[in-house]
């Protein structure tokens, strides 16, 4: 069997994963991305034959599978599958499997601290201080907050508990109906009723951009938008328009439309906007975790 694995976080354990292949004679090749991911043309030009992809966010379209007949099974490390054309694959006997692991805890954890730092104006605060400014800007607090999710799955439930201490009022979209202890809500009431707006939703042909102008401009002015689920969901041209015009507070993205993100992006232009490298379930632990799924994956596939 010949595996090629693109995703840097393997390396974490990556004896581990040499002990199995080398236990199962397995060949394995190494290669990483500079970048977020490898693009089709990237990936094309790094296959040599392989039986197994262990990927990241790499471009797993059409064009490359076309190339790439030997592929019988692909393991997206984390849990988002969309950067795979599954199409294809359930077409040519491609299994697509995806490892999420323990990584909605963490996730969430981010999720909290990017409301924060924008509550407090970490961002602000420490780019004023630079420049020798000891700044006094008012700040909002957490306590007391109505929160709304688009999309609620592990990621927003386990946000939602993180944020319990500061007595919210938890609000959610969802096209599916789901029963809990919070209050399901229609899409324009989300956004018109929340202080805070997180998308924690995978993407979809379907919701790919809905996050626009007309639904930023129902939030409120002290609101902040949060993203920590795909760049795509929000229509990123909009959300600039939203801020310029001051729509609302701020906005807390880890991920963008383009990864990694242009230096000419508008978007680094703001002091109230806070951005990550797509990188909120970074933490060694679910890299761990992670990593000891696709191997358990690689044991029952072997």
């Amino acid at each position: 069997m010949k595996v090629l694995i693109t995703c840097p976080r393997v390396t974490q354990s990556e004896k581990l994963f040499n002990d199995f292949f080398n236990e199962n004679n397995y060949s394995v090749d190494y290669k990483y991305p500079e970048k977020q991911g490898f693009n089709s043309n990237e990936l094309s030009n790094i296959y040599k034959k392989h039986e197994l992809l262990i990927v990241g966010d790499d471009q797993v379209d059409s064009t490359f599978l076309e190339k790439a007949s030997e592929i019988k099974l692909i393991i997206k490390w984390g849990k988002g599958v969309d950067n795979i054309d599954q199409t294809y694959c359930a077409a040519n006997n491609i299994e697509v499997l995806n490892s999420p692991g323990d990584m909605s805890q963490f996730v969430a954890e981010h999720g909290l601290s990017l409301i924060l730092a924008l509550f407090k104006r970490l961002n602000l605060n420490t780019q004023m201080l630079k420049n020798n400014i000891w700044s006094k800007e008012e700040s909002l607090s957490l306590f007391n907050k109505n929160v709304g999710f688009y999309g609620f799955g592990n990621v927003s439930n386990n946000l939602a508990k993180l944020i319990a201490p500061f007595n919210p009022r938890i609000l959610f979209y969802d096209i599916k109906e789901i029963k809990n202890n919070y209050i399901q809500t229609g899409y324009d009431e989300l956004f018109g009723t929340s202080d805070i707006v997180i998308i924690a939703s995978e993407l979809t042909n379907e919701n790919e951009g809905i996050v626009n102008f007309e639904t930023i401009k129902r939030m409120k002015p002290s609101s902040v938008l949060i993203n920590i689920s795909r760049g795509k969901i929000v229509n990123e041209s909009d959300l600039i328009r939203a801020l310029e015009e001051n729509l609302i507070f701020g906005a807390g993205l880890d991920v963008l439309e383009e990864e990694p993100i242009n230096l000419t992006n508008p978007l680094l232009s703001f002091n109230n906007v806070i951005i990550t490298c797509h990188n909120a379930s970074n933490t060694k632990e679910a890299t761990i975790s992670v990593n000891n799924e696709i191997l358990e994956i690689l044991k029952l596939n072997k």
